[in-house]
């Protein structure tokens, strides 16, 4: 019952009175259906699929604020890898307006509805491709967890359905985009990490701020290449899932949780 009323709240809170009749049209609904809405705060419509991983996202996003860290300057370039629908693309377009923002997503279904989300800001540039350690094709999986949750792989490790994907490196990015800098890396790519962080790339010293999703319950090593890779950095925040990496220069006055490593 706890969790019903709390459900209820959120599609309130969300939604505002559509909120009241969507619980259960999203119950008798036998696939994702989208919709579309104005968040409070916000001036452009943004749109999600109910009976999907999309709520979740969105309240880590734009009620949790699971992206936002206090930065001592604004960031002039943000690379959003697994973008998923958009959502940290436009969070971080709306807080940082003059920053160029580059949505890299796999998936075709998340890319088509990040491109729909994204239109109205034309700070940011969608990407259909994964992160990844080479400029290859490589394997799409979906493992059956929601949208949330397709896995690029080199060799098929997950079970389910599988595709092909344009893989692409922070290298081959910077080079392709004319970026010398990378002040924010927003990296959500379900165990990736671990390959993309192995051996310390070159890159982690052209990267100012990180903010990551770690999937170690996914593939074992990935907390430990991404920290081995990053050793470096100067503090670190948490908030919800994610952690933050920053450069000192990056460190508000009063950073919030932020330790000195």
């Amino acid at each position: 019952m706890t969790r019903i009323v709390g459900k209820l709240k959120l599609y309130r809170e969300i939604f505002g009175r559509r909120g009241l009749w969507l619980p259960i049209k999203t119950k008798l609904a036998r696939q994702p259906k989208e919709v579309q809405f104005l968040p409070r705060g916000l001036t452009q419509p943004i749109s999600l699929r109910l009976k999907s991983s999309d709520l979740a996202t969105y309240k880590k996003i734009f009620i949790d604020l699971e992206y936002d860290f206090p930065l001592a300057k604004s960031p002039s370039v943000i690379v959003d890898a697994g973008a998923n629908v958009g959502f940290a693309s436009v969070f971080f377009a709306r807080k940082y307006p003059n920053a160029r923002i580059l949505a890299i997503e796999p998936e075709t279904s998340n890319f088509a509805l990040l491109k729909k989300n994204v239109q109205e800001y034309p700070n940011v540039i969608p990407i259909g491709a994964a992160l990844w350690t080479d400029n290859k094709m490589i394997n799409l999986v979906d493992p059956g967890i929601g949208h949330w949750g397709f896995r690029a792989e080199e060799s098929i490790i997950s079970q389910g359905p599988t595709a092909k994907v344009q893989g692409m490196t922070i290298d081959h990015l910077m080079r392709t985009y004319a970026i010398d800098y990378i002040d924010v890396l927003k990296m959500d790519v379900e165990g990736g990490e671990k390959a993309i962080f192995e051996n310390a790339p070159p890159w982690i010293s052209n990267i100012g701020v990180i903010m990551i999703e770690l999937h170690d319950h996914i593939r074992c090593g990935c907390s430990r290449n991404f920290y081995l890779a990053t050793r470096d950095f100067d503090f670190e925040s948490r908030k919800g899932e994610n952690v933050c990496l920053m450069r000192k220069s990056y460190v508000a006055a009063t950073p919030e949780g932020n330790s000195d490593l």
